[in-house]
């Protein structure tokens, strides 16, 4: 389960560190920086970061961008501070009795659920619009507002399609969220993130299990040639699963576009749960989950 397209949401001055400020008013500020010390190559991929945010846009469900200075060093650029965190975190805290933040109790219910996967589905719609393909969607690629609202980040992959930034191979994904054309290394479409975000969904319905938990990730395009897909969860209703089964549909023009799957939540949603909080009894062990997905939870979460 090699890794690769995205880095750390660190602490640290080089490209991809999080240097946090508020600036002005009540809306605080993120500051993303890189070093005087940093190389060429860190400098030019912070400032193809920057480049493709700029014609990325503002959307309330994607990472927005503030401002940027690409110039003189020190290079940076501004976007909008996420209280929260990461929603894979933030699912795995859901699995505990009680969260708080900011003192009020959030515990999420499946009408939340709906709520946040209809949130990343307007992101999507939205990119696929400009014609970005995002390539990589998944929890950990997704970060959460003061108010709980979704908004997508993680976009590595997304400028690299598009040629801001130096090329890499999309093989390098993680396994487990990539759809039949990244595994047989075919062309890219909307629809592959279609595949994806129905791992997302997975994800969200079992605050943040792995998925398919007892499959070796070198083993996944095999299991799927099968005719095998991700069994539906215990606590997953039927309305839920059947958009799931419909993003992994082998061929990638048999999926359904981004838009139906957003009509499909948003009508889910209105028949959800919104009183019974859902529970699941074991917390997740970052070990554990990495040897399971590939992916380092502590070094692997999202990043611009």
């Amino acid at each position: 389960g090699a890794v690769g397209g995205w880095g750390g949401a660190s602490s640290g001055g080089r490209a991809g560190g999080w240097w946090w400020g508020g600036v002005g008013g009540q809306r605080s500020r993120g500051v993303v920086t890189v070093s005087v010390d940093a190389g060429s190559r860190e400098e030019a991929e912070f400032v193809a970061t920057m480049r493709f945010l700029r014609f990325v846009g503002p959307h309330g469900n994607v990472a927005d961008f503030l401002g940027f200075s690409p110039d003189e060093p020190p290079l940076y650029f501004c976007q909008s501070y996420m209280r929260c965190r990461e929603l894979l975190s933030f699912l795995w805290e859901c699995r505990k009795d009680v969260i708080k933040m900011e003192g009020v109790v959030y515990d999420l219910t499946e009408k939340q659920v709906y709520k946040l996967a209809a949130d990343v589905a307007r992101g999507l719609v939205f990119l696929h619009g400009k014609g970005i393909i995002h390539g990589n969607v998944a929890a950990r690629n997704v970060l959460l507002s003061d108010a709980l609202e979704a908004r997508i980040s993680g976009f590595q992959t997304a400028r690299r399609i598009l040629g801001f930034g130096a090329p890499e191979p999309l093989h390098v994904l993680p396994r487990k969220w990539s759809s039949p054309e990244i595994l047989t290394r075919q062309t890219l479409t909307p629809k592959t993130d279609v595949w994806s975000f129905g791992i997302l969904l997975y994800e969200l319905i079992t605050l943040g299990s792995p998925p398919y938990p007892d499959v070796l990730c070198n083993d996944i395009l095999q299991f799927l040639q099968r005719g095998n897909i991700q069994s539906r969860p215990g606590n997953c209703r039927t309305h839920l699963y059947g958009l799931m089964r419909e993003s992994w549909r082998w061929r990638e023009g048999s999926r359904p576009s981004m838009a139906t799957m957003l009509s499909g939540l948003v009508e889910g949603g209105a028949e959800a749960d919104d009183r019974n909080v859902l529970r699941v009894p074991e917390l997740i062990d970052p070990q554990s989950y990495a040897l399971t997905t590939g992916i380092n939870p502590s070094s692997d979460l999202t990043a611009l």
